[in-house]
């Protein structure tokens, strides 16, 4: 059996979007002819959110975990001065110092051994030491998990993919002379790591496009993100609210988000109807409740804020919605929407042609777009599944929301047929890998012949 080492610094028991990608990898190789070590931090459970993410270890020493699925090594994690501050005084004190000492990790990483990330190099060094893996792949961000990989590819001569859940470089909303400098040193970093990469994966066409612009010689293949089939099937058995007319929005939020569009939509709506329910599941971001509770004290009292919650939480909780908010992102196909039309609940996407969202696009959309076709991901993938409306502007959405209340006082729930989407589900994604892996490995022996 072919035997790969991951490297995610992202993995469960943190919850994000991030860990779920190599989570699911690890979960089904084993399917497909494929053993995995996946080498990531320790994540201490005694923190959530934020403060997990800069806590410190369980242990000074790795621990070890064999499963059914394969093996898991938690390096040790030890926070930096200024994640250290934060935790003892909290995010509003020392900020400005907290920055500075962030900042020179964030560089000198990248030339010397040091930095929170290093133990999970460290690790993988030591395993790859007494051990033998057929290949590498790194899940970023960090990219300095690239770094890491491009190493340990050349230390042990063993080939790697490099997996980009999203672009290193992206355009910048801001012009200061900091960001042009950062941005002219990741087009180095970039260029300098993924050298001895043999292949390069990431979730879209687009995503593709945009690497392609500092990588031109590299090949690619396209992993999309996808859904958890099997949690799925469990959610897809919990009933609709009865009592409320319920709109769930989960995930980050970003400044080119027409927020107060679709807030002022709601504050219209629940005045006429006022048994209606807007559920905020694991925000990050842009914060919203602020503008909630100063501009639209109504919605705010409508509103229901939950934390990070497991895949399986997220999915009983969207299944108990009656539609699901979905912010356009253009070209951009997201994660969430997998989810969103797997679980079949109807899905608004705002907007397609809202002035002020497109005003906040020109703005803040931090993707180039202007010389990709496709900008309309999530509207062409909502369209081919039948799974929702693509709501035009502001006006268009408190019609919808009249529409979908009508139905929802005379049947207790509102109707969606989404079609199969099992081709995106997460066991049929790592195959693909699995099936790249597979070639990839079969063309090296071949050379060596």
């Amino acid at each position: 059996m072919i035997k790969v080492l991951i490297l995610a610094y992202d993995f469960p028991p943190y919850i994000s979007v991030g860990a779920q990608r190599p989570y699911y990898w690890y979960r089904y190789f084993k399917e497909f002819g494929i053993d995995p070590v996946v080498v990531s931090r320790q994540w201490n459970n005694n923190y959530s959110g934020a403060d997990q993410y800069v806590a410190e270890g369980y242990s000074d020493e790795d621990v070890v975990k064999k499963t059914n699925f394969g093996q898991l090594i938690k390096a040790p994690y030890k926070p930096n001065i200024a994640n250290r501050l934060y935790l003892k005084y909290g995010d509003k004190n020392f900020r400005f110092l907290r920055k500075i000492i962030s900042g020179y990790y964030e560089i000198m990483q990248w030339h010397y051994p040091i930095g929170p990330k290093m133990g999970v190099y460290k690790t993988a060094r030591e395993y790859l030491s007494t051990n033998k893996v057929d290949i590498i792949v790194a899940s970023g961000d960090p990219y300095i998990l690239f770094k890491y990989a491009s190493k340990l590819s050349s230390k042990f001569k063993i080939p790697w993919i490099a997996d980009y859940r999203d672009p290193w470089i992206t355009k910048s909303s801001g012009h200061s002379l900091a960001l042009y400098l950062k941005k002219q040193v990741d087009y180095h970093n970039e260029r300098r790591f993924l050298k001895n990469a043999t292949c390069i994966t990431t979730v879209s066409e687009y995503f593709r496009d945009l690497i392609k612009t500092n990588l031109p010689d590299k090949n690619f293949v396209i992993i999309p993100n996808g859904f958890d089939s099997e949690q799925m099937q469990s959610a897809l058995k919990v009933q609709q609210d009865a009592d409320f007319l319920t709109i769930c929005l989960i995930g980050r939020i970003y400044k080119y988000y027409p927020v107060e569009l679709v807030f002022s939509a709601f504050d219209s709506f629940i005045q006429k109807h006022p048994d209606f329910r807007f559920k905020l599941i694991g925000l990050s971001g842009e914060n919203i409740s602020d503008t909630l509770l100063k501009k639209y004290p109504a919605v705010f009292k409508k509103t229901i804020s939950m934390p990070a919650l497991p895949s399986a939480g997220v999915m009983e909780e969207l299944a108990k919605s009656h539609a699901l908010l979905l912010f356009n992102m253009y070209s951009i196909i997201g994660t969430k929407i997998y989810d969103y039309i797997a679980i079949k609940r109807k899905i608004l996407l705002c907007f397609s042609d809202e002035p002020e969202a497109n005003k906040l696009r020109e703005n803040y959309f931090s993707s180039e777009t202007e010389s990709y076709s496709d900008q309309n991901a999530q509207e062409k993938l909502i369209r081919e599944k039948d799974s929702g409306i693509i709501v035009k502007n502001k006006e268009h959405l408190l019609e919808v929301l009249n529409e979908l209340y009508k139905e929802f006082f005379e049947t207790g729930q509102i109707e969606c047929h989404s079609k199969d989407i099992s081709e995106y589900s997460r066991k049929a994604q790592t195959e693909k890998l699995a099936d790249l892996i597979h070639k990839l490995l079969e063309n090296n022996n071949n050379l060596r012949r």
